[in-house]
């Protein structure tokens, strides 16, 4: 039998403690650059239903790979001490979604589970501020010192508006605790 620690609310009581336990779904094996991942569709408190997305074409024949990343905020007891996934993305080993460099995590953050996310934002006391390029707006980052700057990618008249946007607002305390990290998509 396959499974892993769940870390929904309520699943690490003292009373209970419950495990995801999984079928054939169980033998599919790790990679740093799965093709696929696994969004949540429901929850129930006996169960939790969960769809694959191929994450690019797979072919008849290829392996079908996941993240374990993905779902498993430790590891416990299951770790990966030396990654046998032969991706030319591979991260060495797979200790969970904790292990990871602060940007993978960042840039992984769309596909984890929700209890991974929160438990994220609970421990590592960090700040994502995702902001997202508007058409027609390009960032560039220079070869020579590798600062950023934006560019046009469509042609604007005089007067057009070139976007409408936000500015996240911190509390000046967070600034002197918090790590601050920008997404840019």
């Amino acid at each position: 039998t396959h499974s892993v620690d769940d870390h929904a609310p309520g699943s690490k009581t003292s009373s209970e403690s419950k495990r995801q336990v999984y079928g054939w779904d169980g033998f599919m094996n790790h990679s740093c650059d799965a093709n696929t991942y696994f969004p949540l569709l429901y929850r129930t408190p006996a169960e939790m239903c969960y769809q694959a997305i191929a994450l690019r074409d797979i072919d008849v024949g290829d392996e079908i790979t996941c993240d374990y990343a993905l779902f498993d905020y430790d590891c416990s007891g299951h770790q990966i001490e030396a990654c046998a996934c032969g991706s030319t993305k591979c991260r060495g080993k797979m200790t969970g979604f904790q292990g990871l460099p602060l940007q993978a995590k960042v840039e992984l953050l769309d596909m984890v589970e929700e209890e991974i996310k929160d438990k994220f934002f609970q421990e590592e006391n960090v700040v994502v501020h995702q902001s997202y390029l508007p058409q027609g707006i390009g960032l560039v980052t220079s070869n020579k010192d590798g600062s950023h700057h934006l560019v046009a990618t469509r042609r604007f008249e005089i007067g057009q508006p070139l976007f409408i946007n936000s500015a996240t607002l911190i509390s000046m305390d967070d600034l002197t605790y918090k790590q601050f990290v920008v997404d840019v998509d």
